[in-house]
């Protein structure tokens, strides 16, 4: 829990103590975690490393801030709670995280057109893995808590992520979120071309002709 809120730049205090109670689900072969009342359901399935966080962080609302995808934000942190606290690398952490299988997603992405409707979950998982590491990420989630008002439509959180993600690297992120099919305004594109450099290490470079 005191990863978790790190990640959140949230203080690391909770209203109530909770537990999970691992149990093996015989008839299904699953592992079964049980959450406390009224946040969970009693028995709730978990079938790899990343789930039990991605409930709790779901439970706790901790992702309402960012573009588009739920899932992706929640098992961000799971992948973060798995590096840093558990010793598990992503790639172990779910056999989608593994480095072959996150190479092909990008590039079947890519090939198949690069359309925002696709970018969800795993796809969108690989976004936020992407951007500087978990210290940065910090920073800007950080940062949001500052922001009085983040806007409710996803174009806007897409434009304002890319904005404040910007100033905070002191990059150039436009290329990269318009390789991911992110709609950035031309105006915020112009403006951050003219206010920083462009990012060389973008990832996404290998991907587009």
């Amino acid at each position: 829990m005191n990863a978790m809120a790190r990640l959140a730049a949230i203080p690391a205090t909770f209203p109530k103590p909770e537990r999970m109670v691992a149990d093996v689900q015989i008839s299904h072969d699953w592992l079964w975690f049980t959450f406390p009342a009224g946040s969970m359901p009693a028995g709730y399935p978990v079938t790899r490393h990343l789930e039990p966080v991605t409930e709790v962080v779901d439970v706790h609302n901790l992702n309402g801030s960012f573009p588009l995808t739920t899932k992706a934000i929640c098992s961000l942190w799971s992948v973060y709670v798995n590096e840093t606290v558990v010793g598990i690398p992503r790639d172990k952490t779910h056999n989608a995280l593994a480095l072959e299988f996150r190479k092909r997603r990008i590039q079947d992405y890519i090939e198949n057109g690069a359309q925002l409707k696709d970018w969800e979950v795993f796809t969108a998982l690989k976004t936020y893995l992407q951007t500087f590491g978990w210290e940065a990420f910090i920073e800007i989630v950080s940062e949001y808590q500052n922001i009085s008002e983040v806007p409710d439509d996803n174009d806007s959180k897409i434009n304002l992520w890319a904005d404040t993600f910007s100033h905070l690297v002191k990059k150039n992120l436009t290329p990269f979120f318009k390789a991911w099919a992110w709609p950035i305004k031309e105006g915020l594109s112009q403006q951050l071309a003219v206010s920083f450099p462009s990012w060389s290490d973008d990832p996404m470079k290998q991907y587009i002709s």
